[in-house]
C-alpha cells in the first residue's frame, strides 16, 4: 500500500432522514483506489456516543517554600463518555477478495436497536451524536488511513408509560398585590395530558382571578432544563425554546384563557435513555405585575415522538368521528421536490359526505416580541399555504423549519372535516422541511479570511506585535460537517496565549417596521495553549457544525439566519482579546466538491443481518450499556 492513493466516500440510501429504533440504515461505501486493495482492510461502522465536557476554575490553598500562605487557581477538566450504540461490519470476513484498481461500491446496512437509544442532542456542555464511518486501513509506517464519516439523526421516543403520558397536570399559585389593603390574585393552570408530541401544540388552560386594581400581562413559555454529569459532578443549563404572549388581564377581572404553546420540531427527546445527560421540560405560565414580583405557575411535561398521540376524537352533533393523519414516512425531514404522501383515517358512527373533508399543507413564518417601553406587541406573519392532496407537493424554494428566540418557521399537514351544524374537526401533524441555502456556487466556494494584530508590552518593558491570521478554504459547508480553520499565530512576546474557535449563529427577525437580532454559540473548541516566543506556528482547528443546524438564507423575507466562525486569541493582561470573524454558509447537499458519478450496482450482494456479541474493554464505558455489533456471517474474528 506504499504510495497508494485512495478515496473513500459514504452515500446513504435515504440521506437526511431522521431514523427511529428498529429502522434499517443502508447505503454504499464508494471506494476508489489506484492499486489493488485487500477487502479485509475495509470496515464500516455505525457509532453513537454521548459526551459531557466542561472546565472549572478552582482555588487551591497552600504554602510556599518559606511557609507563607499561597493561593493559586487551577483549571479542572470534567469529561464523561457513554456509548449509545456500536455496530460494525467487515466485508472481508464475508467475501475474501482483493479489489482491483478503480471504483467499487460496497453495500452495507445496519439495524438500530429496538429501544433505549437517546435522541440526537447538542447542548452547551455535552452532546449525543450518531454517525456512519468507513475505515480503510493502510499498513505501513508512513501511510495514513483513509476515513469517511457521515452524521445521522436519531429520534427516539421517551421511555415513559402510557399512564404517565396521559396523566392530567394542574397547578395553582396565589399572592397578595399591594402593601396596604392588598388584594388577592389567583392563577390556576391545567394541561389535558403530560405527554405531547414534538411539533404539536400544548393547550395551556389558565384561570385568573385578579382582585387588584393593576393590569397584567399573561405569558407562557416552554423551558428546557439540561443536566450533564461527569466525575461525580454536574452542570445544569436552562433555556426557553418556545414562548407565547397572551392577552392582557384587566383590573378586577376574572377570566379563562387558552394559550396554544407550539413545541419546536427540533426539540430533542432524552427521557430516561442516557445516564450522563438528562432533559426535562416545563411549561412556565407567568403573570407580569407592574411594580411587583411576577406570579409563576410551572407544569411538567414529557416530550416524545409517539405518533399515536395525534389521534383526534370529536363529537359533531349526533355524529361521533375519529380522525387520524398518518404519513407514509413519519419522522422524515423532507427536501425540495420531495413527495409527501399519507392517508387520513376517519371513523364515524353516521354517514358523512366526502366533500366535507379537505387536506392542506400549511407553512407559516412568524416574528413576535414585546417592547417594555410601550407594552405593545410587535407582530408580523408571512403565510405559506398550499391547498392540495397529500400525494403531490412541490417544496421547491421554501425556507427550512426553524425555531428562534423571537420567531419560527413551521409546516404541518391539516385535515378539515366541515360540520354544518357545529364545530369542525381539525386534526393536524407537523412536517419537518430541510431546504438548502439560496446562494450561488461562487459564494459557496469563496475563501473566508481575516487577520488581527496588537502591540503587547512584556514584563521588561519591551514592546512586541502579536499577530493572528485565520483562513477557511471555502465558505460553504454542509450541516454535520467539520469546518477546517487554518490559524497562523505569531507570538514574539513573553506571554502565554490561548487560542480557541466557536461557531456562532446570528438570527435577524423583522416585524412591524422593527428589528431584533439574536446571537448564540452553537459549538466551541477546546482552548489551545500557545507558549511565549513562538513565531511562525500554524494551527488547524476543526469546528463541528451541528446536524440540526437551521438553514434559512435568502428564503424568508422576515427571518434571516447566518453563521460565522469566531476565533479568539486570549492575551493575559489586556482588556480586549484578538478576534477574527470568518463568515460561513451552512447548507445541505450543496458542498460536494467532486460528486461521484452514478454508482453502479453493488459489488457484492447483501446477506441477512444477525447479532454478534462483542466484548468491550473500556474504562469509560458504562456497565449498564449493552453493546451490539451487526455483522455478516462468518465474522468470528470481530474485535
Amino acid at each position: 500500500m506504499g504510495g497508494n492513493t485512495s478515496k473513500c466516500l459514504i452515500t446513504l440510501d435515504r440521506p437526511g432522514v431522521a431514523y427511529r429504533p428498529n429502522d434499517i440504515i443502508s447505503g454504499q461505501c464508494v471506494l476508489q483506489t489506484e492499486k489493488p486493495v485487500p477487502l479485509s482492510q475495509l470496515s464500516v461502522s455505525l457509532r453513537g456516543e454521548a459526551r459531557c465536557q466542561w472546565t472549572e476554575q478552582q482555588q487551591v490553598h497552600g504554602r510556599d517554600a518559606q511557609g507563607r500562605p499561597h493561593n493559586r487557581s487551577e483549571t479542572v477538566h470534567y469529561r464523561s463518555d457513554h456509548p449509545c450504540v456500536k455496530l460494525k461490519y467487515y466485508p472481508g470476513n464475508v467475501y475474501p477478495s482483493t479489489l482491483s484498481p478503480g471504483q467499487h461500491n460496497i453495500g452495507f446496512n445496519f439495524q438500530l436497536p429496538s429501544g433505549g437509544l437517546p435522541s440526537t442532542f447538542e447542548g452547551q456542555y455535552g452532546h449525543i451524536r450518531y454517525w456512519i464511518e468507513a475505515h480503510l486501513h493502510k499498513p505501513g509506517v508512513f501511510n495514513i488511513d483513509d476515513r469517511a464519516r457521515v452524521p445521522i439523526i436519531v429520534n427516539s421516543p421517551a421511555l415513559s408509560s402510557i399512564q404517565e403520558l396521559s396523566q392530567r397536570v394542574f397547578n395553582s399559585n396565589s399572592k397578595t398585590v399591594g402593601l396596604i389593603n392588598g388584594q388577592p390574585l389567583v392563577l390556576r393552570c391545567e394541561l389535558p395530558s403530560m405527554g405531547h408530541n414534538v411539533g404539536s401544540e400544548i393547550p395551556v388552560q389558565c384561570f385568573i382571578d385578579n382582585g387588584s386594581d393593576k393590569p397584567m400581562i399573561l405569558r407562557a413559555a416552554l423551558k428546557q432544563e439540561s443536566t450533564f454529569y461527569a466525575r461525580g459532578c454536574q452542570r445544569k443549563t436552562s433555556v426557553k425554546i418556545a414562548r407565547y404572549i397572551g392577552p392582557n388581564v384587566g383590573p378586577r377581572e376574572k377570566t379563562s384563557q387558552l394559550l396554544p404553546l407550539i413545541i419546536p420540531l427540533t426539540a430533542p427527546v432524552v427521557q430516561n435513555t442516557c445516564p450522563i445527560i438528562h432533559l426535562n421540560y416545563t411549561v412556565v405560565v407567568t403573570l407580569e405585575i407592574p411594580g411587583s414580583f411576577d406570579l409563576h405557575c410551572e407544569l411538567p411535561v414529557i416530550l416524545t415522538h409517539d405518533i399515536r398521540i395525534f389521534a383526534y376524537t370529536h363529537q359533531m352533533g349526533n355524529t361521533i368521528t375519529k380522525c387520524i393523519i398518518n404519513l407514509d414516512r413519519p419522522g422524515v425531514a423532507f427536501r425540495p421536490n420531495d413527495l409527501i404522501s399519507g392517508y387520513c383515517l376517519i371513523e364515524t358512527n353516521q354517514p358523512i359526505l366526502v366533500s366535507q373533508l379537505s387536506i392542506k399543507l400549511k407553512g407559516q413564518a412568524e416574528c413576535q416580541w414585546s417592547e417594555s417601553q410601550t407594552q405593545l406587541t410587535s407582530r408580523n406573519k408571512s403565510d405559506i399555504q398550499h391547498r392540495m392532496y397529500l400525494s403531490c407537493v412541490d417544496l421547491n424554494g421554501l425556507p427550512s423549519t426553524f425555531k428562534g428566540q423571537y420567531g419560527y418557521i413551521r409546516y404541518w399537514i391539516e385535515a378539515n372535516l366541515r360540520n354544518p351544524d357545529g364545530l369542525d374537526n381539525n386534526p393536524w401533524i407537523p412536517v419537518h422541511i430541510m431546504s438548502p441555502a439560496l446562494v450561488s456556487i461562487q459564494e459557496l466556494t469563496q475563501r473566508s479570511f481575516d487577520s488581527q494584530r496588537r502591540t503587547v508590552r512584556s514584563a521588561k518593558g519591551q514592546y512586541s506585535v502579536v499577530c493572528i491570521q485565520c483562513e477557511i478554504g471555502r465558505m460553504g459547508h454542509n450541516a454535520g460537517e467539520n469546518i477546517p480553520v487554518l490559524c497562523y499565530v505569531d507570538n514574539p512576546s513573553d506571554k502565554i496565549l490561548s487560542l480557541r474557535a466557536e461557531l456562532r449563529q446570528e438570527s435577524t427577525f423583522l416585524s412591524a417596521g422593527g428589528r431584533h437580532d439574536w446571537s448564540e454559540t452553537l459549538n466551541e473548541t477546546i482552548p489551545i495553549t500557545i507558549r511565549s516566543y513562538t513565531t511562525g506556528r500554524t494551527y488547524d482547528i476543526q469546528v463541528a457544525i451541528p446536524v440540526l443546524a437551521s438553514v434559512v438564507q435568502n428564503s424568508c423575507p422576515i427571518i434571516q439566519v447566518k453563521y460565522h466562525v469566531r476565533v479568539q486569541l486570549a492575551i493575559p493582561g489586556l482588556w480586549m482579546d484578538l478576534f477574527c470573524k470568518l463568515p460561513v454558509i451552512v447548507t445541505r447537499d450543496q458542498c460536494q466538491l467532486a460528486p461521484p458519478p452514478p454508482p453502479p450496482p453493488p459489488l457484492l450482494p447483501l446477506p441477512p443481518l444477525h447479532t454478534v456479541p462483542v466484548n468491550v474493554d473500556n474504562d469509560d464505558v458504562d456497565n449498564n450499556c449493552a453493546v451490539i455489533v451487526k455483522a455478516r456471517p462468518n465474522s468470528s474474528s470481530l474485535v
